[in-house]
């Protein structure tokens, strides 16, 4: 039986689905269960946020999935709404649960980044390497296609740092520098909670501002610091790292009001920290 073009009517349903999707209001086209779909997806995304790419992906997708034979006209709404719909709901417990919840950095850590002593780096990288892991098992267990993108992009981030590590042992600023950045650039998946997100990202960025510090590109070390820091203040080492190379930039461009600024924010993170962490050495 040969497959057929959509109708008039289910492609302007069509359409108006991918335009709920987007946050453009659906228009009179769109039956009531199709709404209650696209409230899920927007919902399961980023708090209701979705791309403008990933509408159009969903619009294709649709459209395809109405070209069925004649004689089940009607009935690809019935079994496509449930699908996505369960999907969605899977997707909310991901997006709506806290943060993970990540090792505390080590007195040593704390007291290495307040002083920007000489064995910083080793003991970031090791630090690094124990949340990209509390990370990954979290996402690793949540059984889902949402946690799928997460796993992922984990992945990449952690695989980035290692290129990068091996590019600067060598020397190669460039090299470190884009292994970082692509990775950098890239958002996080809708799935992953936007807090654990963060400090992945800030601590891509922290690395990139630190990078080119180091090659006598201040301007564009405020640059990236600042992509970081836009991304929130977690009070934690990796906001530290950011306030600490912006604040570096700053000064050595002339700003330091601007400087002195970034450089109290850290320290007032690091002193919590520290106080934390010896507590817990205590106990």
């Amino acid at each position: 039986m040969s497959e057929r073009e959509p109708t008039g009517i289910e492609a302007r349903e069509a359409e108006a689905l991918a335009r709920a999707l987007d946050g453009k209001g659906a228009g009179p086209s769109l039956p009531e269960d199709g709404l209650a779909t696209a409230a899920f997806l927007r919902f399961s995304r980023d708090g209701g946020t979705l791309a403008p790419d990933r509408s159009r992906e969903i619009l294709a997708g649709v459209l395809a999935n109405a070209r069925e034979p004649s004689g089940r006209r009607a009935s690809w709404w019935r079994w496509l709404l449930p699908a996505i719909a369960a999907a969605a709901l899977l997707c909310v417990p991901i997006v709506t649960s806290g943060p993970t919840s990540l090792p505390s950095p080590r007195a040593s850590l704390v007291r290495a980044q307040a002083k920007r002593a000489p064995g910083l780096e080793a003991d970031l990288r090791a630090y690094r390497s124990e949340v990209l892991s509390a990370l990954s098992r979290r996402y690793l267990s949540i059984l889902t296609g949402c946690a799928a993108g997460a796993e992922e992009w984990l992945d990449a981030a952690a695989e980035a740092h290692r290129r990068a590590d091996h590019a600067l042992a060598r020397r190669d600023r460039a090299a470190a520098r884009e292994a970082l950045a692509r990775v950098a650039r890239v958002p996080a998946p809708g799935g992953m909670n936007a807090e654990d997100a963060r400090v992945v990202r800030q601590d891509l960025f922290a690395r990139l501002a630190e990078i080119d510090l180091a090659g006598a590109r201040p301007q564009v070390a405020i640059r990236w610091a600042s992509r970081g820091l836009a991304l929130g203040d977690g009070g934690d080492v990796f906001t530290a790292a950011l306030r600490v190379a912006r604040g570096r930039a700053r000064e050595a461009l002339g700003e330091d009001l601007a400087a002195v600024e970034d450089y109290h924010r850290a320290l007032v993170i690091d002193d919590a920290l520290l106080r934390r962490a010896l507590e817990e050495e205590d106990r």
